[in-house]
């Protein structure tokens, strides 16, 4: 069966068709394809240790602590420039994101004793992951997504980790861990830079603790009437 979004097409299409051939109607209460509502796959904190212990290139484990530290999107991370990161106030400036907002995350100290090693090492210039420049060049150039994309690949499967998941996923992760740990969707939803927290509210039906804290109908019932229970 194709998915949604080839349906979607088929639909713009089939509809277009009927309007050029003079039956603008044909379609007109045809709904298209309900759009699938799925919890999203997230990085969980021993997926993240498995990661981090098979990283050895500093450059690496930036770009994977800022996704799940700090939540950041993949182009969020490689358009941080070395002024955004904010030393004495630990902070995080992400200017400019999605939706043309601009935020302030934690700079927690582990991720800034990582970014630290990693600014000895390197010497970035403007942009906090640099890329490499073309061959005899002098220009500075930007990381790329793709080259973002390939390291989370990698380590991955060096990490034997079965689990498929994209740099989205440790957002997601990053996500989990401040609902988990009881920070409010409000905070969580302007930490991602979501402008709206129904966006947000997705993560709380994933979250077991808030799932184990409801109490069931039978459980209610079994409080005050012990002879339903089996002998």
């Amino acid at each position: 069966i194709p998915g949604r979004s080839s349906r979607c097409t088929a639909h713009s299409v089939i509809k277009l068709w009927f309007q050029l051939k003079g039956q603008p109607n044909k379609l007109k209460y045809t709904p298209y394809p309900v759009k699938e509502d799925k919890l999203p796959i997230h990085v969980n904190q021993q997926e993240f240790i498995k990661m981090i212990q098979a990283c050895q290139n500093h450059k690496h484990r930036v770009i994977i602590a800022l996704m799940f530290d700090c939540g950041l999107r993949v182009s969020e991370v490689i358009n941080l420039k070395l002024n955004d990161i904010d030393y004495s106030n630990k902070l995080i400036n992400i200017n400019q994101a999605k939706g043309n907002k601009d935020r302030r995350v934690k700079l927690s100290a582990a991720l800034q004793a990582i970014i630290s090693i990693y600014v000895q090492t390197y010497n970035p210039q403007i942009w906090l992951l640099n890329g490499q420049a073309p061959k005899g060049a002098s220009v500075i150039t930007q990381y790329s997504v793709r080259s973002c994309q390939q390291i989370i690949k990698a380590l991955r499967l060096k990490a034997q980790i079965t689990k498929p998941f994209t740099c989205h996923k440790f957002r997601h992760g990053f996500a989990m861990n401040l609902l988990e740990n009881g920070t409010d969707i409000e905070n969580i939803a302007d930490l991602m830079g979501h402008k709206n927290t129904k966006t947000t509210k997705i993560y709380a039906r994933m979250n077991n603790t808030i799932i184990q804290k409801t109490e069931s109908p039978l459980e209610q019932i079994l409080k005050n009437n012990h002879k339903l229970l089996p002998a």
